[in-house]
């Protein structure tokens, strides 16, 4: 990664194409963060963490990078795991919340998406294998890099190929499903 080209520190991961004759900007996302609330003639306050634990309903720690972004339409603040199909939380809000309270919603959910769990390990047999924890699952579909033109479904931090969530969906034969694809930040 590239160094801002306003403060000249950190990870620039944002690319603003400018006017003609102006050359273009890279920037870390604090600096673009107070350059749009700057445009937009609101005030920014930078989240004060940028990282944070919490444990699921089974006792597990997991750990998240957060991200802050301000748009004209509001801010949008979104935890990723760290680590590969992990869990991601996000919400949009209207321009002017404080900080504090940005952090607090999305603690809130996060909170909820973690004390859920929508898949469980069920003894059969002998044998240990996942199976639906009810008749509602929660999760969302990314991107399967080994091809297939296929995604990949991404429920409790987990992912889960086509087949593999087919089989948890078997022992349910016979009855009907409602498929529905909802925002993000819902």
């Amino acid at each position: 990664m590239s160094d801002c080209d306003h403060c000249e520190k950190g990870n620039a991961m944002i690319h603003l194409k400018m006017d003609e004759g102006m050359p273009d900007l890279t920037l870390c996302s604090d600096c673009y963060n107070e350059a749009m609330a700057e445009e937009l003639g609101v005030s920014y306050e930078e989240l004060l963490i940028k990282s944070f634990e919490m444990e699921d309903s089974l006792g597990e720690v997991h750990q998240f990078d957060v991200e802050q972004r301000v748009f004209p339409n509001g801010t949008f603040i979104e935890t990723r795991e760290r680590k590969e199909h992990g869990y991601f939380f996000a919400i949009h809000v209207g321009l002017g919340v404080s900080a504090a309270q940005l952090l607090q919603k999305l603690m809130e959910k996060v909170k909820r998406g973690l004390s859920q769990k929508y898949i469980e390990e069920k003894d059969f047999g002998g044998g240990s294998q996942p199976s639906l924890a009810g008749d509602v699952v929660w999760g969302r579909i990314e991107y399967d890099e080994t091809g297939n033109d296929v995604p990949l479904l991404v429920v409790d931090g987990k992912s889960y190929k086509w087949e593999e969530f087919g089989k948890l969906l078997s022992p349910s034969e016979g009855f009907q499903f409602r498929l529905k694809i909802c925002e993000f930040t819902d």
